[in-house]
């Protein structure tokens, strides 16, 4: 009679604890996550009255954006009415949302439409999405939006910077020789000419602002220049041409042009490149830019590498750092009569869709083929003028609209 009365008692106390834990249970809302599973059991999720989340948008788990303001979207399912949602951004709640705005969709939800724009911080942010249905079941799905804002270009743009600057240009073709003992060259002249004409034509070379200089003396030489300290200003460019014979004396690490009156066995009339040095540094442009082509004439600078970005904002920052750089046909190396490299360069120049096009760009689109088709693959150069006042920027070509 004792055990039974015990097995009784028992069981009356397990009832009991099982009710208590029933209520205890009911009183907590379930809360889970939904979308966030690979496989989502449906079933399961509806025998349990639960809302079923699905994210739109951000589609994936984690996602980048360069937009501040974002716009979440999302679909939701659930057998049981919605009794409100609330949004999370890095844990804290915005604003509750009621049901009233939920509507469907065709084409994109079959069950809730729901949209809001949130405000994001720089770096990770963490969205939650939290759903409750009036059977008090809660499902709460997370995001990870990784804002990583725009470069902002503060950078006036080109014409704003150029606004007050002239481009000027010195073209010299040298190829007939009074020294009978120094070959003419038949094609000087007439590539500077072309070099003349595309200038004047599509770029913003006005046809008074170049002096195009045909077999001139040394002396012709000197004199333009000496102009052309008086002309250019600050916020001008300029850009120096030379076509014709140079030489390289090893002896003294010294490279030359020659000008139509130069004496083979005489450096009287030749033109060192340390005095074209000391032009361009004295020369008070904001870009300066030297293309020579004839032989040793890569003497006249130190090189550096290419920068192939030729992003606007690239432009823009090489634009507004002075420079004084310098492309030329060949290194220390003879270069034929027959100029691949003027061939290539006018060619590019003629053919440019770009409104702007950087000297560095200008010349690594023509680099490759000057190597492969010049008859001893003579290896154009660019680089920095050494010692005249370089600080890192770029010539800048810009079309005539």
């Amino acid at each position: 009679m004792k055990n039974t009365i015990i097995s009784r008692f028992s069981f009356v106390v397990i009832i009991i604890l099982n009710s208590l834990s029933m209520t205890t249970r009911s009183q907590t809302p379930e809360i889970e996550t939904t979308s966030g599973s690979i496989n989502i059991d449906i079933q399961a999720l509806a025998r349990k009255k639960m809302a079923i989340v699905s994210w739109m948008q951000p589609g994936e788990n984690v996602i980048t954006t360069q937009t501040q303001k974002y716009l979440l979207k999302a679909c939701i399912k659930s057998l049981s009415n919605i009794d409100g949602i609330k949004i999370y951004v890095n844990n804290q709640a915005m604003n509750d949302v009621t049901t009233r705005g939920l509507k469907p969709k065709k084409g994109q939800c079959n069950g809730k439409y729901y949209q809001k724009e949130v405000s994001l911080l720089k770096g990770i942010n963490q969205v939650t999405l939290e759903v409750t249905n009036l059977a008090g079941k809660i499902v709460s799905e997370p995001r990870i939006i990784n804002y990583i804002p725009k470069v902002i270009d503060t950078l006036p743009n080109i014409s704003e910077q150029a606004k007050n600057g002239q481009f000027y240009a010195l073209i010299v073709g040298v190829g007939d020789y009074v020294d009978a003992s120094i070959e003419d060259l038949s094609n000087p002249v007439k590539d500077a000419q072309q070099l003349y004409n595309v200038l004047t034509n599509q770029y913003k070379f006005a046809p008074k602002n170049v002096v195009f200089l045909k077999n001139p003396t040394r002396s012709d030489l000197v004199n333009t220049l000496d102009e052309m300290q008086k002309m250019v200003k600050e916020e001008d460019n300029f850009l120096m041409f030379y076509a014709g014979h140079g030489y390289w004396d090893k002896r003294i690490n010294t490279g030359y042009w020659l000008p139509a009156n130069a004496k083979k066995e005489s450096t009287a009339n030749w033109f060192r490149n340390s005095t074209m040095r000391d032009y361009i540094a004295s020369i008070k442009a904001k870009h300066t830019l030297l293309i020579a082509d004839a032989c040793f004439s890569g003497g006249i600078f130190q090189t550096r590498g290419l920068v192939d970005n030729d992003a606007p904002i690239a432009i823009k920052e090489l634009y507004r750092s002075p420079s004084r750089t310098a492309m030329t046909s060949g290194s220390l190396s003879e270069v034929p009569d027959q100029s691949v490299f003027l061939k290539y360069l006018i060619k590019r120049l003629k053919e440019n869709q770009q409104t702007y096009l950087s000297a560095e760009k200008l010349y690594s689109s023509i680099k490759e083929k000057v190597i492969g088709e010049s008859p001893n693959h003579q290896r154009p150069k660019y680089g920095v003028i050494s010692q005249a006042g370089d600080e890192e920027g770029d010539f800048i070509f810009i079309k005539k609209k």
